[in-house]
């Protein structure tokens, strides 16, 4: 396509913009935007919750009808345009202008507790250099005495329960529950009614990885008790630190915009790859793991007749593919002018679809081993969100060989998923204000630097036990307000691909019954559209 022959408003001006090396690095950035910690973390959960390998129809429908579509979308429009998410609505409609800025709140409000779960991980892999993993057993220094660790209940006698740190008496045991003793060697005696109770019942056990994570990293002094406005909790100085290496980390990263990162993106992304491998390689031959891919596959055709089902698809893969928050539209607006966005478009999304099935595997296969180990159902272990990456995880490291390796490759794969997500959607942030006002431009590495400080300031208030965060975005119907001719004439000059007309049709019809659908069950439990940090 010749220059003179596109001379639409949304026609590149890269003057002073960077440009990737290759198109490897967009590839990889791209790649690292999407695989995130959703794809290890939400999506086996999600599918065990929903259907198991029925789950899969409803998700690879979203994929092709809605999720694909839409980032192809985004990919034409960035590379065509040139520029970042608030030029190129203002271009596309003055009116459209705050969709821009509000896109760029989104990625600031994510980083600010993406950086922040980087931090955990940060102290995970340093903690866990010592000569034994501090979420091996119950520690008296910050634990609680329904601490319940399996190593050290095995050297207890048949008349003991580990309780209180050490090897306690049956009686003992129940009598500080006003309990009388059973015949039982696992049980209390209800003296009121002649029940038994099963010493489970009787003291909720508390495992030494959940003990670290929500006392010792989170700070959470009472466990059960959740901290509010009014007690908001005293700061968390390791996580303050930690977090102020993650910024430091990423400001290095960015420090030369994408012409630094995308060299960084041969590691950042490939990377967690290899430890995904690792981990599949060791869980495979471990008893148990047979037992967890059982439970994420098996299917259940009758969840296909439930809405929520749907919905949790088309949520899945609207934020792992990261679209509507104008972080794939700057990647690709580094693009030479003539790349082939539309295979680009079908491998990413490949990529990504195949990582989320990849990791429930693992996952699976890990949590297997763990409820083998533990003695329990593989249901009893399955968690999702923090609960797997900061407790379920860390309990599984404890019973492989070189525990300490494993850690350390488990939580660096966590930093390295997180610092894939910041650094493109920072970027993001960044380049819309150097878009906006071009001469800062001549000091990109210094507006980098001050972002990255005002992102760890942000972030402090993320160090504090009472705070959990979420944020909910939907974005659709930008097509129309452009102007439909327009916008075809102006994507038909550019990528010649009448897959254009198929946007078109299902962004009309389609996506209008599954927007309501997603709105009626937001409504409901005001969940449905968040960023999955949480448990």
């Amino acid at each position: 396509m010749k220059g003179a022959e596109h001379s639409s408003e949304l026609s590149p001006s890269n003057n002073g913009r960077n440009q990737w090396g290759n198109h490897a690095e967009f590839f990889l950035t791209s790649v690292g935007l999407a695989v995130g910690l959703g794809n290890i973390w939400r999506f086996p959960y999600v599918c065990y919750e929903n259907g198991g390998g029925t789950f899969l129809i409803p998700y690879f429908l979203a994929l092709f009808l809605l999720g694909l579509p839409l980032f192809y979308l985004e990919m034409a429009l960035g590379q065509y345009a040139g520029s970042s998410c608030t030029v190129i609505f203002r271009r596309l409609s003055p009116g459209l202008m705050g969709l821009g800025y509000g896109m760029l709140f989104i990625n600031i409000i994510q980083n600010l507790y993406y950086t922040v779960i980087m931090a955990w991980a940060l102290i995970y892999m340093f903690e866990g250099w010592r000569s034994e993993l501090p979420w091996t057993r119950c520690n008296p220094e910050f634990g609680t005495i329904n601490c319940y660790s399996k190593p050290e209940a095995q050297l207890c006698n048949e008349n003991q329960t580990f309780w209180n740190f050490s090897c306690t008496d049956q009686n003992i045991f129940c009598a500080n529950f006003d309990l009388g003793s059973s015949q039982l060697n696992t049980s209390c005696l209800n003296i009121t009614s002649g029940e038994d109770l099963a010493f489970t019942a009787v003291s909720k056990r508390v495992t030494p990885s959940e003990e670290f994570f929500k006392i010792f990293i989170l700070g959470i002094t009472d466990l059960g008790v959740e901290n509010t406005w009014e007690h908001y909790g005293d700061p968390q100085w390791k996580i303050i630190g930690a977090l102020a290496l993650s910024w430091t980390i990423i400001a290095l990263g960015l420090a030369k915009g994408v012409s630094s990162y995308g060299k960084l993106s041969y590691f950042i992304t490939i990377f967690p790859y290899v430890v995904l491998t690792t981990f599949l390689v060791y869980v495979s031959q471990e008893e148990g793991f047979y037992d967890g891919i059982h439970y994420f596959i098996t299917p259940n055709w009758n969840k296909l007749l439930e809405t929520s089902v749907w919905v949790e698809a088309i949520t899945q893969i609207f934020f792992s593919l990261g679209v509507a928050i104008g972080c794939q539209l700057l990647l690709s607006s580094y693009n030479d002018f003539n790349a082939n966005c539309h295979r680009d478009a079908w491998l990413i999304s490949m990529c990504n679809s195949a990582t989320s099935i990849f990791s429930g595997f693992i996952v699976f296969g890990t949590l297997g081993m763990l409820a083998h180990d533990q003695g329990v159902e593989v249901p009893d272990v399955v968690s999702q969100g923090t609960g797997l990456a900061f407790q379920a995880y860390p309990a599984a490291v404890t019973i492989m060989n070189a525990p300490q390796v494993f850690s350390f490759m488990f939580f660096l794969m966590v930093c390295l998923l997180a610092m894939s997500t910041v650094s493109a959607s920072w970027a993001a942030v960044v380049a819309a204000l150097l878009d906006e006002v071009p001469v800062l431009r001549k000091y990109e590495t210094q507006v980098y630097f001050f972002s990255c400080f005002l992102g760890f300031l942000g972030g402090v208030s993320c160090c504090f036990p009472s705070v959990w965060m979420g944020v909910m975005y939907a974005s659709r119907d930008k097509r129309w307000i452009y102007g439909c001719p327009e916008y075809l004439n102006g994507f038909l000059l550019f990528v010649g691909q009448s897959l254009i007309l198929f946007f078109l049709s299902q962004f009309s019809s389609f996506s209008t019954w599954i927007d309501y659908q997603i709105v009626q069950k937001d409504m409901s439990t005001q969940s449905t559209y968040r960023f999955w940090v949480g448990s």
